[in-house]
């Protein structure tokens, strides 16, 4: 846990200078861009935290960074992204304002400060693929490019889910192989899918029938977005009761062991409170040893009944 400040600064400040770059280099149209931008706003407004206890977001404002980095260049596709956080912050600010703050949880400016910077340097990375593989923006339409998309495709899923996975394993100790299953494996062909679908058919649709088609085109992923947004939430709200009564039944669980060891250390005046000594030395037994959260409640319990 000591090492995640450390690591979410040093994400946010590489996702500064990359944006900074970006907006510097970025020498395509604006208007155009302007119509990618409010676009990867309202796609971004629409994604969905899948469940409460796991904290990860299912979007597919990736979709118009593709297709932005296809049809205006790799800073295109950086600054297409940052427009979508933005928008996602602003939203952010107005709920926080609402509803109280988590204190376990890091500052809003801190969380999304790492959320953009993590998907600006995803994007980055998925334009240097598009162009070491070969592609060429505004060449949407020659077969050579399948590649360089499917190459863009899976870096910038890579590197986002790479990021996200570092600061997650700080902070829970999950191996990183059950952090993929838990947290991504759902979501990334989804991503990946759609990502080179849809953003190769965007990019498409605006090079064949410039703004018009671009608008066009738009509305199926509109309303696939929306239609992902409202199937997230609906489920998430039974997977939200599922997850409450686990962890409420959990803590009886460990009410009723803390009372089978106090009736246990009952028998003897020379063993009083002895279960609670011995699972506290071993909680802290575990917790210098480094081992995971769910292996330091498991060797507690256990410490609890001699």
């Amino acid at each position: 846990m000591q090492w995640v400040p450390f690591y979410t600064i040093a994400i946010s400040l590489g996702g500064c200078y990359v944006a900074g770059v970006a907006l510097l280099h970025y020498d395509g149209g604006w208007l155009t861009f302007a119509l990618f931008a409010a676009m990867a706003v309202v796609t971004e407004l629409l994604s969905a935290e899948s469940f409460v206890r796991r904290r990860t977001y299912i979007s597919i404002a990736s979709v118009i960074s593709i297709a932005a980095l296809m049809s205006l260049g790799p800073w295109a596709g950086v600054i297409t992204h940052l427009a979508g956080g933005a928008a996602t912050l602003i939203t952010a600010l107005c709920k926080n304002a609402v509803q109280p703050t988590n204190q376990q949880r890091a500052s809003l400016w801190q969380r999304s400060a790492f959320n953009m910077s993590m998907t600006v340097l995803s994007s980055a990375a998925a334009g240097q693929a598009f162009t070491l593989t070969g592609g060429l923006p505004g060449y949407i339409t020659e077969p050579f490019i399948l590649l360089p998309l499917l190459a863009a495709v899976l870096v910038e899923t890579v590197v986002n889910i790479g990021v996200l996975s570092v600061v997650i394993r700080l902070q829970t100790n999950r191996t990183v192989r059950r952090i993929w299953v838990e947290d991504f494996l759902w979501g990334a062909p989804i991503v990946i899918g759609s990502g080179f679908i849809g953003g190769g058919c965007l990019a498409f649709a605006y090079q064949t029938a410039a703004m018009i088609g671009l608008l066009v085109f738009f509305l199926p992923i509109l309303a696939t977005s929306y239609a992902f947004h409202l199937y997230i939430n609906h489920t998430r709200s039974y997977v939200d009761q599922l997850e409450k009564a686990n962890h409420q039944l959990d803590e009886t669980s460990r009410h009723l062991l803390h009372t089978l060891g106090s009736v246990i250390d009952a028998y003897d005046i020379y063993t009083a409170g002895h279960s609670a000594q011995v699972a506290r030395y071993a909680g802290a037994i575990a917790a210098a040893m480094g081992l995971s959260a769910a292996a330091q409640d498991k060797i507690v319990r256990g410490a609890l009944i001699p």
